[in-house]
């Protein structure tokens, strides 16, 4: 077998002797950009979550065109500012749908800005791929323009209840505090009502409003009632203020867990520091770490940008690869023929399979929770590493937390 390789690979090469423009690899994609949309927060108090898609889009962007891009064609991510208010965010929506130039939006990072990029991309008949923005409404809504890669709010607790039930089987009692968004709520809501439904005792539940400045009250209310565990869904910088305020006042709950956001990201540790050690995540995950080529991800995305690529990074890389797949794919660059190119997405990715099906109310939906993109993960020594399930950690929980 291996001399039926090497003959095989001698012929290529006299082949390519004489026909360098023909064998050699690809050439870089030229000529006019096809234009892909996004709408991120890139100024104000969230945008290092833009930051975090502006380097993975483009990272995914370049090798695309580096490999000869669609048809010959390079991509091109165009970016809008949302600031993550739910009013620029429409703005800018409208702004990029109405250029004629534009084939399809990602993006949106916030589920309230999610929402209202559905609503318009289903108005005017434009494909919209969500890579982060998690709200069930999102597709549950029955919008046909809309394809989400990334698992919805319902999913982001079960690597959680999964761990309660068979590894923290001494925990009785759960505070929750979150923010008052589409993302607090969906998160939270189906979280608590799995608690009720399982015999666990909640003794705290506050909604509070995002960008405070100060959340010793509600911590106070927190340390009152002593909970085993302390469930938070936040955004920077509420998430890493609220941390170090627990800590202030003395919480000493066995379990510390965020839902992702604000949790999931290096701008927790830099701003939480030495308070945010022990603190589990639950959600979306980054891809399974054993796998060579999420392995290959991690390397080149530090050594692109000097920091881990986690959750976000790996869908807004994978986001990429899913539409140019569907770029080559389609019938014409028209929006509706990417549209039905989306349809019949059924990739592999970083992030894991990608495949758009109708299930439980959901319209097409990745079924992350069947393919495993969730997981629960844990900051040890200033990094954040899967904990749960087993077949894709990195290392043991540390569990109880050390917040004392």
């Amino acid at each position: 077998m291996k001399t039926r390789l090497s003959l095989l690979a001698t012929c290529a090469a006299l082949l390519c002797a004489p026909l360098v423009s023909v064998c050699a690899a690809p050439a870089p994609a030229s000529g006019e950009p096809i234009l892909i949309g996004t709408i991120q927060p890139m100024t104000g108090p969230y945008a290092a979550f833009g930051v975090k898609f502006y380097q993975a889009y483009n990272m995914a962007a370049d090798e695309i065109n580096a490999a000869g891009g669609i048809k010959g064609r390079p991509i091109q991510i165009v970016f809008e500012d949302s600031q993550d208010k739910l009013d620029l965010a429409q703005t800018a929506a409208r702004k990029l749908v109405e250029n004629p130039k534009i084939l399809a939006l990602m993006g949106g990072r916030l589920s309230g800005a999610g929402l209202s990029i559905a609503q318009i991309a289903e108005r005017e008949h434009i494909p919209y791929l969500v890579d982060h923005p998690s709200a069930d409404i999102i597709t549950k809504s029955g919008f046909q323009w809309t394809f989400r890669l990334n698992p919805a709010s319902s999913f982001n607790s079960v690597p959680l209840q999964r761990f309660m039930k068979e590894y923290a089987k001494d925990i009785k009692t759960a505070a929750l505090l979150y923010e008052n968004s589409v993302y607090g709520k969906g998160v939270t809501e189906p979280f608590k009502a799995w608690l009720s439904q399982n015999g666990y005792q909640v003794v705290v539940n506050e909604l509070y409003p995002p960008l405070a400045l100060d959340y010793r009250d509600l911590l106070n209310k927190v340390k009152a009632q002593n909970p085993d565990l302390l469930f938070l869904a936040s955004n920077i910088p509420d998430s890493a203020l609220i941390i170090r305020q627990s800590r202030e006042l003395g919480l000493t709950p066995k379990m510390i867990c965020g839902a992702g956001a604000g949790f999931s990201i290096n701008e927790f540790i830099e701003q939480a520091g030495d308070s945010a050690n022990t603190v589990f995540s639950t959600g979306p995950w980054s891809g399974n770490p054993k796998d060579p080529t999420v392995q290959a991800l991690i390397e080149k995305f530090y050594k692109r940008f000097g920091h881990y690529p986690k959750e976000h990074e790996a869908e807004g890389y994978s986001a990429v690869y899913v539409m140019a797949d569907a770029l080559r794919r389609a019938k014409s660059l028209s929006r509706a023929d990417i549209h039905e190119a989306l349809a019949a997405t059924n990739l592999q990715t970083p992030f894991g399979p990608v495949k758009f099906e109708t299930f439980e109310g959901y319209t097409n939906q990745n079924n992350g929770l069947k393919n495993g993109q969730v997981v629960l993960s844990q900051w040890q020594n200033r990094r954040l590493y899967n904990v749960w399930p087993t077949d894709v950690a990195e290392t043991k929980p540390e569990y109880p937390g050390s917040y004392k």
